[in-house]
């Protein structure tokens, strides 16, 4: 009888059930499909690229870049040098200064006491806008300006990511909070859509987040060149031109990058506040 070979270890085994309990068991690995045991060895190897997963070991997997270590130890050995745990508390530091704050309340919050065993929980419910209907009214003169000349210094990566950051990770404007990064390497994001949250593909979201910002910057050229008392420099606007004609694996890897780290920071800090609470 021909035997099947696993083709992580290389061991021989007599019948596809074994060889499936063995996969299981040692590698960690499952299929979707049902007929698992009856797959020969050359089907279960071009298989595997699709509908295998390693079950992760959470508890050794590092909370920053989310890579897998052997051991707890050696996750928190790891994570005292974690590269992305320094890129993220760069761009925090960096980034922090740029929030535009809030003048007054948000109109749309009302406060709820909620008494439960002689304690009072003091909590504020937001109406959180759907993605694409975001408060755009408390972006001033001054931001907008700033925005705006980033272009003529060809700063190209500053000024779109510092937009959406502003617009939808501003914790003083948590009506446009409508979109999510809580893993900053997964394909997975959520946004609040229809008056609901909903998982989608994290590219599609920020690639949308970015035309929201594109749109928004595109009409504050727009309304500074209608204004005789306020001069904009045509290096702002070629500028600012000469983006929208930047190559898009550039856009792909260094702002929609630099979007997705921001989302994920702001959804740390949200998280370690609540817990703070």
């Amino acid at each position: 009888m021909k035997k099947l070979t696993c083709n992580l270890c290389q061991k021989e085994y007599a019948s596809p059930q074994s060889l499936c309990n063995h996969r299981r068991s040692k590698h960690k690995v499952y299929r979707h499909h049902q007929n698992d045991d009856n797959m020969s060895s050359s089907q279960q190897k071009n298989d595997d690229k699709i509908h295998l997963k390693k079950i992760p070991n959470i508890a050794n997997m590092c909370t920053h870049c989310n890579k897998e270590l052997s051991s707890r130890q050696g996750k928190y050995r790891h994570m005292k040098t974690c590269k992305v745990r320094k890129e993220l508390e760069l761009i925090e530091a960096n980034n922090n200064t740029d929030i535009i704050p809030t003048s007054q309340p948000n109109m749309n919050c009302t406060t709820n006491i909620n008494g439960n065993n002689n304690t009072t929980n003091n909590a504020i419910n937001v109406t959180i806008n759907n993605f694409n209907a975001d408060n755009t009214s408390y972006f001033s003169d001054k931001f907008k300006e700033r925005i705006i000349n980033y272009f003529a210094s060809n700063k190209y990566h500053l000024p779109i990511p510092k937009v959406v950051q502003n617009l939808k990770f501003n914790p003083n404007h948590k009506e446009n909070n409508n979109m999510k990064i809580t893993n900053i390497k997964s394909d997975i994001g959520q946004k609040y859509q229809d008056n609901k949250w909903i998982y989608c593909k994290k590219s599609d979201m920020i690639d949308e987040s970015h035309k929201i910002a594109i749109l928004l910057v595109e009409g504050w050229i727009n309304q500074e060149q209608t204004q005789t008392q306020t001069q904009i420099s045509q290096d702002a606007v070629t500028g600012f031109k000469d983006y929208l004609k930047v190559n898009k694996e550039y856009i792909r890897k260094v702002i929609f990058e630099e979007i997705n780290k921001l989302g994920y920071i702001y959804y740390k800090n949200e998280i370690e506040n609540e817990l703070d609470d």
